[in-house]
């Protein structure tokens, strides 16, 4: 088990969570590459990761993620996560509701050199959807 990188998916809840992009992209590689399974987004490098981020705080108030269990070894690991946020700006092909909404989610990770390189999210869209009033 490397607790060094449990501690940085503990880092990256905490700093989505509080919006501090400069510090959560210290946590990536230059070309890491980020996939959200549910939206089959793919985004490649920090330019395109931080404008996916951007959307998702820009949409959904107060967005925060908190980790509910972590494993890691040298070259991956896999984490869970409490999502949170009101639903009031258009992201993706959901429109605003202004309704919150909260989802348990999952994420695996590969890291070279103490930096995540790969990132892939996992989530329900349907649990999103209803939560919304949208489905």
């Amino acid at each position: 088990m490397s607790e060094r990188n449990i501690e940085l998916m503990r880092q990256m809840a905490e700093f989505e969570t509080s919006h501090d992009r400069d510090r959560l992209f210290a946590l990536y590689t230059d070309d890491v590459i980020f996939r959200d399974v549910a939206l089959d987004v793919l985004a490649t490098g920090k330019d395109e990761v931080r404008r996916l981020l951007d959307s998702v705080y820009a949409a959904m108030e107060g967005y925060s993620m908190t980790l509910t269990s972590a494993y890691a070894d040298e070259n991956g690991g896999g984490a869970e996560w409490i999502m949170t946020g009101k639903h009031t700006g258009d992201f993706m092909d959901f429109p605003a509701t202004g309704v919150s909404w909260k989802l348990r989610a999952a994420s695996i990770m590969r890291f070279s050199n103490g930096l995540v390189s790969h990132r892939s999210d996992y989530w329900s869209v349907t649990s999103f959807t209803k939560q919304v009033g949208l489905a």
